[in-house]
């Protein structure tokens, strides 16, 4: 591993920081208090982008009480390396103390990492500036020479000199400020708790908050306060009274007490990722954080609610017990994500949330684990680029599914006594993956690390499928003979490769009450359970409630028994179930394994359904299948269309919402609505069109803000001459008072334009094209959001985008390779959604051009996981789409 010395080990800093928002400069010293570990006369620390003023220099404290005091002979920063090297003119002796003393300053840049800043347009109408950092996971070396690994943990007094008209705020509560005769401050923070450089922050601007307190039952207060630029203090109620709840749930789950004197949330107006959960100071995306009663949706409360539980929830899984190293990445991820739907459950039942992350992070960690380009989750990491790659949907979202897994296969109370366990064994210390096991095993008396070992040390999750039935009618028995292969989204399953899983059965029947607890550790097993072959509605499904990572094949024959029964009675099996139905058949018709078909049968006997989750995925697998079969223009894209019709467009009986309906009946609404909208409903369409009309004009009750979105959308798809529309809605999305949320809205919806010439001109955004004001029209952060929406609306410009990206590659790259995920997402929205051999061979090509020199293969080496992804993904699709074509045709004929 790329990782420094260990003969010195950092007890604390003193770090003081001078920024200047005009020159886009700061200044900053640290004191670094050391204890020296092995005798050296050479000290290395992280630094990155930093000029060093002067030649560092050290106080060392000999064991005998005496003091020496020298300056570096030589130092130098190594940009490969990422370090500072300082050489001493005397040895550092083993058992000795030491402060070592930089000077340095550095740019505040504007590439979303290290300390950068966002601009923005104030309430007066002009451009404004503020700063503020990002480190994870190794850019506080940007901002301060620093031990910039996880394990290294210290504690630090921060203060920062800054305009007396501005506000600064860190990680700890304000100690004092003073204030001085040149226009300047000092605001001096108190010692945060021990914790690791890359949850330090700090942020400077023309901030103003609202505040609560969390009040425990002992008497004890802990202040929590949401920051956002000045101008937005009314959107940030629903971020405050979320981190309340969460923070209380929380205390209470782990049975350990957040550590700080207070918490703050800051809306940040350009943000890398979603959120970031430093501690005591949680930064967010704006569009991650604020909320408007009048403008925002029910999904979008949903959606900031989790962010925050998921940021929050850090504070025990990441900080309070951090990693031992980047390996472990998914231990913080996925646990904070898989806690938090927690406090959301509890805040909004109605929500029903649980079917929301089957749809969202256990579809997301099943979609990157069948590719071959996978990775175990505990990924073995050494450079920085490297890391930034490990923060994934494998890490959040496969890793959240395994702890579901391990939760049901446990039970709720042994897994949360095994999690208090290990928190309270490693707090303000560090951990890795076997110590998670190791405290589980111990709540449970079960040998959990042989259990999991199988799923967090290797890629991939299996396809378990019923190789053949017996049935024993003595005793009235059913055995069935069980075999377990990896699944590819390509191909389907491989008997050649050697991966096996310790695999949680979970069996229901028509005659069980309670589910069959199996488990398949071999490559085939058996499983015998009571059964009635003459039953009307008799059945078997593995996978009780989807809580296995793992893909049930389900045959035609089995297939048929569940679309028997739900023929007559649509909700009979729970609603987990459905969605594990719908998922397992899609990707079964998707790899090749089973027929599309199938999936359109099963879509057809739950068309009654009336939840909201199963509704909303029907109509995803749907949408994915218009979405590869684009080419198939006619008879194809219309009968889907059509069937899309026929599911939901009947279940569209009104565009209003009741004050104090539960969120589900809400959602299957919106759901119903977009899904009728989106395959071209006329009435549907002109009743959002009348809609949004009245809303233009004043009238906001018109358009409910569950209905925002879609009509913005359809407006603009619709609008004939097309610019109109499209400018009504980029005035709203330039207007700096709407809410982000509904400027993200804005965005996607000026993507449905059917004119070329403007889609066009929404790519110049995406290279960075600027207003007469100087703002970027798209902020780097949204650049995938934009070029996803346009490979959404429009199937036939994805030739377009492919080549657009190809030949703009060096500028895309300039602009967004800072922010890792964001390329990753220009890159995804451009390449992956094209069907055909050719697109496979001239992407393959061009990489093999492109990373013919060493600059290219760096540059390539950014998104190296995400490039192979792509290709494999346009190859899974375009395999999907050969074999299948003929077939999707032939049912729509026969159906539709």
């Amino acid at each position: 591993m790329n990782v420094l010395p260990k003969n010195v080990k950092p007890v604390s800093y003193t770090l003081g920081i001078a920024p200047d928002l005009e020159s886009l400069r700061f200044i900053g010293t640290v004191d670094i208090e050391l204890e020296i570990v092995d005798t050296s006369d050479v000290i290395v620390v992280n630094a990155l982008d930093l000029d060093v003023l002067a030649a560092p220099s050290i106080l060392v404290r000999r064991r005998d009480g005496s003091e020496a005091s020298f300056h570096a002979t030589e130092y130098d920063i190594d940009e490969i390396k990422e370090t500072l090297r300082m050489e001493w003119p005397a040895a550092l002796r083993a058992g000795e103390t030491a402060v070592l003393s930089i000077e340095f300053s550095g740019k505040i840049t504007n590439d979303l990492r290290g300390f950068y800043s966002s601009s923005y347009i104030n309430p007066d109408g002009k451009s404004a500036i503020m700063a503020s950092t990002h480190f994870e996971p190794t850019a506080a070396r940007r901002a301060f020479p620093c031990f910039d690994e996880p394990a290294i943990k210290a504690k630090f007094d921060i203060s920062m000199r800054v305009r007396k008209d501005l506000v600064a705020i860190s990680n700890m509560d304000v100690l004092r400020e003073d204030v001085h005769d040149d226009g300047f401050k000092d605001v001096v923070f108190r010692t945060t708790v021990l914790q690791s450089t890359y949850i330090i922050a700090w942020a400077l601007g023309d901030f103003e908050y609202i505040e609560d307190i969390l009040r425990r039952d002992d008497g004890s207060e802990l202040v929590v306060r949401v920051y956002a630029t000045r101008g937005k203090q009314h959107y940030l109620g629903l971020a405050l009274e979320m981190a309340i709840k969460a923070l209380a749930f929380y205390e209470n789950y782990f049975e350990i007490r957040c550590p700080l004197p207070k918490v703050d949330l800051a809306a940040i107006p350009s943000f890398p990722i979603g959120a970031m959960e430093n501690f005591g100071l949680v930064t967010f995306r704006e569009s991650a954080i604020l909320f408007d009663p009048a403008s925002s949706s029910a999904k979008t409360r949903e959606r900031i609610a989790s962010i925050v539980s998921h940021e929050l929830s850090h504070f025990w899984f990441g900080n309070i017990v951090s990693l031992k190293w980047w390996t472990d990445v998914w231990l913080k991820e996925g646990a904070a994500t898989y806690f938090s739907w927690l406090p959301v459950d509890e805040s909004y039942p109605g929500a029903n949330v649980w079917t929301s992350f089957i749809q969202g992070d256990y579809l997301s960690g099943k979609t990157a684990d069948a590719m071959r380009t996978s990775h175990p989750i505990e990924v073995p990491v050494n450079l920085p680029s490297e890391i930034a790659e490990a923060f994934d949907s494998l890490s959040y979202s496969k890793g959240a599914s395994l702890l579901r897994q391990i939760a049901a296969m446990l039970t709720p109370r042994t897994f949360i006594k095994g999690i208090q366990i290990y928190l309270k064994r490693h707090a303000f210390s560090n951990a890795s993956t076997e110590d998670l096991w190791i405290a589980l095993s111990e709540a449970s008396g079960i040998d959990v690390k042989r259990i999991m070992d199988t799923w967090t040390k290797q890629s991939g999750y299996p396809l378990v499928e019923v190789v053949s039935e017996s049935f024993n009618r003595s005793r009235g028995e059913l055995t069935l003979n069980i075999r377990q292969n990896r699944f590819f989204s390509l191909g389907g399953s491989d008997p050649r490769d050697p991966s096996m899983w310790s695999i949680p059965l979970e069996i229901i029947t028509d005659i069980t009450d309670a589910p069959i607890n199996a488990y398949l550790h071999a490559r085939e097993g058996s499983v015998t359970f009571k059964y009635n072959p003459n039953a009307p509605n008799r059945f078997y499904k593995l996978n009780h409630k989807t809580t296995g990572f793992y893909t049930f094949r389900i045959t035609r024959a089995i297939l048929s028994r569940y679309i028997a029964i739900l023929k007559n009675d649509p909700e009979f099996f729970c609603v987990e179930d459905r969605i594990g139905m719908l998922q397992d058949v899609f990707v079964l018709a998707r790899s090749g394994l089973e027929g599309t078909s199938n999936y359109f049968d099963l879509a057809l006997a739950l068309k009654e359904d009336s939840t909201f989750a199963v509704l909303s995925y029907i109509n995803t697998c749907l949408g994915s299948i218009r979405s590869v079969f684009y080419k198939e223009v006619g008879v194809v894209q219309d009968g889907l269309k059509k069937l899309v019709r026929l599911i939901f467009s009947a279940k569209v009986t009104s565009y209003d919402y009741p004050e104090g309906e539960d969120e589900s009946a809400a959602y299957k609404r919106t759901t119903c609505i977009e899904s009728a909208a989106s395959a071209g409903d006329q009435s549907v369409v002109a009743e959002l069109l009348a809609r949004y009309n009245q809303w233009r004009s004043g009238k906001k009750s018109a358009l409910n803000p569950n209905l925002i979105g879609i009509a913005l959308s359809i407006a603009v798809e619709y609008s004939m001459p097309p610019a109109d529309e499209f400018n009504n809605v980029l005035a709203l999305y330039l207007n700096p008072s709407t809410v982000a949320g509904v400027r993200v809205s804005c965005l996607t919806a000026l993507a449905a334009t059917r004119d070329e010439t403007l889609l066009r001109h929404l790519l110049t955004w995406a290279l960075g094209a600027r207003l007469d004001t100087g703002e970027e029209y798209c902020r780097s952060q949204d650049g995938g959001i934009l070029l996803s929406a346009i490979a959404a609306h429009h199937p036939e410009f994805r030739e377009t985008l492919f080549y657009w990206f190809t030949a703009n590659f060096q500028a895309l790259f300039d602009r967004y390779s800072s922010a890792r995920s964001v390329l990753a997402a220009v890159l995804e929205s451009c390449v992956q959604g094209n069907v055909g051999e050719k697109y496979i061979n001239e992407f393959k090509e061009w990489l093999e051009e492109w990373g013919r020199d060493e600059k290219g293969r760096r540059q390539l080496d950014v998104v190296k996981s995400v490039r192979s992804s792509a290709l494999e993904r346009m190859q899974a699709n375009t395999g999907w789409y050969d074999k299948d074509k003929t077939v999707v045709e032939g049912w729509i004929r026969g159906h539709m």
